[in-house]
């Protein structure tokens, strides 16, 4: 019986959050103290329960947004040196061996910057293996 009181309150407690939503901000003020005194007891009374494929979906979806930018970034590099990475990162290897006097520091720092993208990029393909095997906890 108690759990039904339980899910009535809750329900009640989401139709009072909607009314407040709707009619504007203008009541927030005096309505302010009620719903923080109300959430407290529930943060104390009660427990959220999320199901951890949910959680997983989340994370996923911003380790997928992350990885779209990492891409992105990493392409339009590609297209500034029409070549991969690692062949970039030959070239500039070998231009530091061969002592010409002349460096160019923009190339460098295009170097250090796309070996970040990169680096970036595999921790976060590790981090959607582990969420695809469902390798994480939740604290």
């Amino acid at each position: 019986m108690s759990g039904e009181l339980l899910q009535g309150a809750k329900k009640n407690i989401v139709a009072f959050f909607m009314f407040v939503l709707y009619f504007g901000f203008a009541m927030t003020q005096c309505v302010t103290i009620s719903i923080h005194e109300l959430f407290l007891y529930f943060k104390e009374n009660t427990m959220l329960h999320i199901a951890k494929n949910r959680v997983q979906n989340l994370l996923m979806i911003k380790q997928l947004a992350q990885l779209h930018h990492l891409n992105e970034t990493i392409e339009l590099y590609e297209r500034r040196y029409h070549a991969p990475f690692a062949a970039f990162e030959e070239r500039m290897n070998s231009a530091r061996l061969a002592v010409s006097g002349k460096e160019d520091m923009a190339a460098w720092d295009d170097y250090i910057e796309w070996l970040a993208f990169e680096q970036s990029r595999n921790e976060t393909l590790a981090t959607l293996k582990e969420l695809r095997n469902g390798e994480f906890e939740l604290a």
